[in-house]
């Protein structure tokens, strides 16, 4: 005879067991959106390469931007087993960078889009569980403190609907123009051989009146444009510069230049320049200083910077040699 009273707790068991098993996860059914992003290297148009590094938890960080520059990031967002709502994408200071998010045809068929000064918000016309997104940051100016937060909604629950994500994005300040001699050997046209010598500043050895010397002087804007170069004499009675034909200069710089003056600008066309000139020594000077002056269309905090070329003009019977 069959123990019926063993027989139904054996079922009990097994029903019991087989309705846990059934039952939905909780692990699957209850989770947050998540964030991925493909790569940990971002491009940019000034062709750097930056680095993204952090985690979910205490959030990334990306190598500090250069103002004026701009990031394409990709970012993957996951509904994990629910419906994507929304995506918010947040700058935390309008004012120093911008959110551009690409338009075309692919977006708009996704997305409907609300922006405002502060960044986008996203809301999927159909749904998707995952999505790429990708979006440009602009910087505009130095910032420590200026991020990204971005937000993702789900259908989820509503203890588990929402996912933040933040970005520490700093931008640095704009590179000043820099300057740079194409050669540091020169010669002269009474056939002598000077060096430039980099020692407490560029220093040129010794002329004598009388000597003259074919230079060129470089500048680049690093990753902005030149509007202006100046070059100016400390003393005019000392030395004479030349340039080039006033002709072939009007193919390079704008009418208001003043080549008598030292004065060459430009219409921001162009980030680097070679100009060639003639330095010709009149009297003694112990210490002639030919000043350089460059401005690109850079921020105002640093779109300007100097350089000095210094040289003894010595008299004949005072040179060694």
């Amino acid at each position: 005879m069959v123990n019926s009273k063993w027989l139904n707790s054996k079922w009990l068991v097994l029903a019991t067991l087989l309705a846990g098993a059934c039952k939905p996860s909780a692990t699957l059914d209850e989770t947050s959106p998540k964030f991925y992003f493909p790569s940990d290297s971002v491009y940019t148009a000034y062709r750097d390469t930056l680095r993204l590094s952090g985690d979910l938890q205490d959030g990334f960080q990306l190598d500090s931007i250069t103002a004026g520059d701009t990031a394409t990031l990709h970012l993957e967002v996951d509904g994990v087993f629910h419906p994507l709502a929304a995506i918010g994408i947040r700058l935390s200071e309008s004012d120093v960078a911008e959110l551009l998010y690409p338009a075309g045809a692919q977006a708009d068929s996704l997305f409907d889009v609300a922006a405002d000064s502060t960044g986008y918000w996203l809301t999927l016309r159909q749904q998707r569980t995952r999505i790429p997104i990708t979006f440009q940051y602009h910087a505009r100016q130095a910032s420590r403190d200026v991020g990204v937060t971005i937000t993702a909604t789900s259908e989820a629950s509503e203890a588990y609907r929402l996912a933040r994500l933040t970005l520490h994005m700093p931008i640095r300040r704009t590179p000043a123009p820099a300057f740079f001699l194409p050669s540091d050997t020169l010669y002269t046209e009474q056939g002598d051989t000077l060096l430039i010598r980099q020692s407490s500043g560029y220093r040129l050895d010794a002329l004598q009146p009388g000597d003259a010397v074919q230079l060129v002087i470089g500048v680049h804007g690093v990753y902005n444009r030149l509007k202006q170069l100046r070059i100016t004499p400390a003393n005019t009675a000392d030395a004479v510069l030349t340039y080039p034909d006033a002709a072939e200069l009007d193919e390079v710089f704008l009418p208001t230049s003043d080549y008598a003056n030292g004065v060459f600008d430009m219409d921001s066309s162009f980030v680097a320049l070679q100009l060639p000139f003639r330095l010709q020594a009149l009297q003694p000077n112990e210490d002639f200083i030919l000043r350089f002056e460059a401005t690109s269309d850079a921020p105002a905090d640093s779109n300007t910077s100097t350089f000095e070329l210094h040289t003894p003009i010595a008299a004949r019977d005072t040179v060694a040699g």
